[in-house]
């Protein structure tokens, strides 16, 4: 009794010392944790202060470097701009000193007109450029006819070009329209002002004695001169031999000095006179500038009042560099849009008001590029790394603190990660966790040894395994994948898994599901591990009901991308209930897997499933019951055989919900019919791959900088020709040209009209095509157009390593011209358009209209070839043919693409055959003869041809399923058109003979020439062995397929 109290009593006592243990950490944890977070405050609101402290000094110094740059920079821009603006001023002078030189030499007027010359060539050769000096005597009516005399011999003798002359001329009024003048002999008057001398003479032949005084501008420049006795100018004129519409000319007269001789209050009589080109002008001015880059305007406000009525001279464009001064003009502006725009930007303008002669010009200059801007760079680097250093330091003061304070934490985190690890993990994986993470603190010295590879087990150590007891498991393949596969590109069958396998990732851990692995289009997942639950089943029902419905949306969106069927794989689902091992398989790769029947199970589920639905085990069903949702439950009536199993008794699961689907929500319209919407799809995704082909010739014309024209020229079609008089044995393709500049694909957007037309194209050449056909459709073309690019993709991603050069050649120059490129994919798309659903020879023995039209040869191809080309030259679609056409030589070539591969595809013409056999001879043979060019261009050409020719077959050389598919449509086709009495013999009687004729003798020697070629890479040998498979599985198959075939088309009609 003694001894059960005295232990009573310890184990009162252990208990009341763990408690205050307990308590009296809890009060030293409670202050600790208050003593940090007063530090961090405290710490922070310090880096604050200096984070504060370090902006202003910051953007303090900025401002100041900022300021003092722009300030330096417009005070350099101002003496360039003064410097100009007095070149200007000088230049002037310089002109109106050559004024003054020609009137003194002919002020006695006894100058000959040889003199005169010789005054003007002496100015020239000084470098003043002046479109003509004259000289203006004033003479009376007394004085006309000597003059007249003297200026006739002197023409007759000298310039004989110039007659007949006509004497004085002036501006007389024109008795027909009043108000008006108009160039005649001049009428009698007191006195004139004619042009008597002028140089140079032939391109001013027009002003040869021409009265001045007769035109009421020239007449008030005159008197103004002769009475000031000072050079006066006109207002701008527009000369008649001017070429720029930008450049203005002025007029200066020059009345001379007067003489003391003559008195305070002489007159001038005679004028020397210089046409002054404003461009010239400013073009001397700056001959000595040093290296700039600026823009001078030169405006007249003489008679202006208001900036709106100032008259624009002329304006160049200055690029002075230390080797050479390129001037260039510049287009006319007014002045108040001008100065405005400038100052609206708060742009340098610098300008300066000159007195010029009688006249008041305006200099207005502005800097061409920005080198007048403030080189702000190193003061904002030097402001930026100042606040940062600011940030620095308030950061390392934070950091400091809280690395202090975190050093205590991680002990304190260490404590509860184990106990983390121990919740996730049963206690064998845990442990050996643990262990494995002590173990790998020496990780480094056993992966550094050479003896020891880094993934070899330690012996004897205990495996990371475990067996869970109530675990669903979930299989889910995608049916038709192998398929869907077969038809396109690794890139494309990637894509697909990628976003499939992503969407379910994101399903499984919403929902909580372990992901195991991906085999291939298998996903793997289960629930119930490695966190046991109960509700495991109900956790996956929910899962695979996610999948379904996001596989079906998945699908349908990438079907524009991936092309056409993608929509049509659906994903089976298999699920099991039970117990499984589970556990890290340790080793190269090692991760966490399941084993056990369970896992076998629950993959037989999977693979004796229907597409579109989820096929449950009997142990699950009762899992599902036992949660209370049997109603989701359907008994499978035909119980399956199970490989190991036999016979069992199995579900369908389907969660019942008033939710829509993925797809009821996508945005296809649903008053659609199913075929509309399937048209509708290989609408979109044949847009899609033409666009991107499109592109391609952008990318092309711009690396090239070729500009394309604005029109393309209408073929007009020869009466009696046919498409396949057209057809050449070679093909032009573009030559390999360097890109000037490299283009990114990535970057080309084209014209939404572009896009718009191209889409519109596509829309009515689908409906062009008889959808009544089970073969010959739409459908059908979008498969060849798909095999094309696979091809053509193929041809594009040889070696990436070897020179564009190098991958021309190798490639015939079909890399280098994305025209043949998008000429086959065209192609692909419009060579059967509007079949008629029989051969042509049934068209030839019906006589029927086609076939005459086309001279009973090849009749639905050239229909197809003409019906293409006459809607891709409608007017509607004139920006897509700019667009795939820069010129007439790519319209020309895009043309004969169309006709050679189109025509490729009638494989039953013997003539054609013939040449094509006879031209792969040729042109790959080993001692073809002729220039590499043109045996380039004649491989390339087959190719091309053969290319097409695969596509158009390319069902026989894809997976099987693929084959069968598009083998029972043609057998349809032509079953139809036998019911139709349009042919003769049954084609069921020779189907099967028929294929294993046409897969011997056509598709598996067409393959191994696409392997031949040595431009398709592995694709070609894919071909081969697909084909080859076909045909053998034929051969065993076929008989029983074709019944099936033909038991299936009776059904079909008999139900209509």
């Amino acid at each position: 009794m003694s001894d059960k109290s005295s232990k009573s009593a310890q184990e009162t006592t252990v208990a009341s010392t763990t408690r205050d243990q307990d308590e009296g950490t809890a009060a030293p944890n409670v202050s600790r944790a208050m003593l940090q977070e007063t530090m961090v405050k405290r710490t922070i609101m310090s880096a604050s202060l200096v984070l504060l402290i370090g902006s202003i000094t910051s953007a303090g110094f900025m401002y100041i470097g900022i300021t003092n740059s722009r300030s330096d920079h417009r005070d350099q821009f101002d003496r360039r701009a003064s410097e100009l603006v007095s070149g200007i001023e000088n230049s002037w002078n310089d002109y109106e000193t050559a004024g003054l030189w020609i009137h003194e030499a002919c002020r006695n007027r006894d100058a000959t007109r040889e003199e005169f010359r010789a005054v003007y060539e002496y100015l020239s050769s000084g470098g003043l450029d002046f479109q003509a000096a004259e000289w203006i005597p004033r003479v009376t009516r007394e004085e006309r006819d000597q003059y007249e005399q003297d200026s006739l011999r002197f023409y007759e003798q000298h310039y004989p070009e110039v007659l007949p002359y006509l004497g004085f001329r002036g501006l007389e009024p024109d008795p027909e329209n009043p108000g008006t003048s108009i160039m005649q002999a001049r009428s009698d008057q007191p006195f004139y002002y004619p042009v008597s001398y002028v140089e140079p003479v032939l391109p001013n032949a027009a002003a040869i004695d021409f009265d001045l005084y007769s035109s009421a501008s020239r007449r008030a420049t005159i008197e103004a001169a002769i009475t000031s006795f000072k050079p006066n100018l006109t207002r701008r004129l527009r000369l008649v031999q001017e070429t720029d519409p930008s450049a203005y000319s002025v007029l200066l007269m020059h009345p001379g000095i007067p003489l003391e001789s003559e008195g305070v209050n002489a007159v001038a009589a005679d004028l020397s006179l210089m046409v002054i080109r404003i461009p010239s002008l400013l073009e001397r001015s700056v001959r000595d500038m040093k290296e700039d880059r600026l823009a001078v305007y030169l405006y007249d406000f003489t008679e202006a009042e208001t900036e709106q009525d100032a008259q624009f001279l002329g304006a160049i464009r200055v690029i002075s560099t230390a080797d050479e001064i390129v001037v260039s003009s510049i287009d006319e502006r007014d002045y108040p849009s001008f100065v405005h725009s400038h100052n609206g930007r708060n742009e340098f303008l610098y300008q300066e008001t000159l007195e010029i002669a009688s006249s008041k010009w305006v200099v207005t200059v502005v800097p061409v590029t920005n080198e007048y801007e403030a080189d702000i760079v190193f003061v904002i680097l030097g402001g930026c790394m100042l606040f940062l250093a600011t940030i620095c330091l308030a950061i390392w003061m934070i950091h400091n603190v809280r690395r202090s304070i975190n050093m205590q934490r991680v002990l304190e985190r260490a404590e509860v990660e184990k106990q983390i690890v121990s919740s996730l993990f049963p206690s064998n994986v845990r442990d050996r966790l643990i262990e494995d993470a002590v173990d790998n603190q020496g990780g480094l010295r056993r992966k550094t040894s050479p003896n020891i590879p880094a993934n070899e087990l330690v012996p004897g150590s205990k495996p990371i395994a475990d067996l869970f007891t109530d675990v669903s498991i979930m299989f889910a393949d995608m049916q038709g994948f192998t398929a869907w596969s077969s038809a396109r590109d690794p890139a494309q069958v990637f894509t697909l898994l990628e976003s499939v396998y992503s969407a379910f990732d994101k399903i499984s851990i919403s929902l909580g599901v372990f992901k195991v692995e991906t085999v291939g289009d298998c996903y793997v997942a289960c629930a119930g591990l490695p966190q046991p639950r109960e509700d495991h089943a109900l956790v996956m029902a929910e899962f695979a009901t996610c999948c379904l419905k996001e596989m079906t949306k998945v699908a349908h969106d990438l079907e524009p991308i991936l092309g056409p069927d993608t929509s049509e794989i659906q994903l089976r689902i298999g699920l099991h209930s039970g117990p499984t091992t589970a556990g890290v398989l340790r080793g190269l790769k090692g991760r966490f897997q399941l084993f056990g029947d369970s896992m076998n199970l629950a993959s037989r589920m999977e693979a004796t499933g229907v597409a579109g639905q989820i096929h449950v085990s009997q142990e699950y069903a009762e899992e599902i019951q036992r949660q209370g949702k049997g109603e989701w439950l359907t008994l499978r009536k035909d119980a399956p055989f199970v490989k190991g199993k036999g016979v069992l008794t199995t579900y369908f699961l389907k969660i019942e919900s008033n939710s829509t689907s993925h797809v009821q929500a996508s945005s296809v319209p649903q008053s659609f019919s199913v075929t509309e919407k399937n048209v509708t799809r290989l609408v979109d995704w044949n847009v899609q791959v033409l666009s991107d082909f499109l592109k391609k010739i952008v990318a092309r014309r711009m690396a090239l900088k070729k500009q394309p024209q604005h029109y393309l020229p209408n073929l007009e079609k020869v009466e009696g020709a046919i498409p396949f008089d057209e057809v050449v044995d070679t093909l032009a393709l573009s030559p390999y040209t360097v890109p000037e500049v490299e283009v990114d694909l990535e970057s080309i957007e084209l014209d939404q009209k572009v896009l718009q037309e191209l889409r519109e194209f596509v829309m009515v050449l689908a409906g062009s095509y008889r959808q009544g056909n089970p073969f010959h459709n739409f459908d059908h073309a979008s498969h060849v157009c798909m095999s094309v690019v696979k091809l053509l993709r193929r041809i594009v991603s040889v070696d990436p390593n070897n020179s564009s050069e190098s991958i021309h050649r190798q490639t015939f120059g079909i890399t280098s011209d994305p025209l043949a490129q998008f000429a086959c994919v065209f192609s692909a798309l419009c060579h059967d358009v509007d079949h008629p659903g029989v051969p042509n020879s049934c068209l030839n023995a019906e006589n029927a209209v086609i076939a005459r039209a086309f001279k009973h040869q090849s009749a639905a191809e050239q229909n197809s070839i003409e019906l293409a080309w006459s809607l891709f030259v409608c007017p509607d679609f004139e920006n897509l043919r700019l667009c795939v056409c820069s010129d007439e030589n790519d319209f020309l070539r895009f043309r004969q693409l169309l006709v050679n591969v189109v025509m490729a595809t009638d494989v039953m013409d013997k003539t054609l055959n013939s040449v094509r056999r006879q031209r792969w001879e040729n042109a790959f043979a080993e001692d073809q003869i002729g220039s590499k060019a043109d045996n380039s261009d004649k491989r390339a050409t087959i190719v091309l041809e053969h290319l097409m020719q695969a596509s158009d077959v390319a069902h026989t050389m894809q997976h099987w399923h693929v084959y069968l598919k598009w083998n029972e449509r043609l057998f349809n086709e032509m079953y139809a058109a036998y019911e139709a009495d349009r042919l003769d013999k049954d084609p069921s009687a020779s189907w099967y003979e028929g294929e294993i004729g046409f897969l011997d003798y056509y598709v598996i020697p067409l393959a191994n020439k696409l392997d031949a070629c040595g431009v398709f890479g592995v694709s070609s040998r894919e071909y081969l062995n697909y084909a080859e498979s076909n045909r053998k599985e034929w051969a065993a198959r076929g008989k029983v397929i074709v019944a099936e075939y033909l038991q299936r088309y009776k059904e079909r009609n008999t139900h209509k």
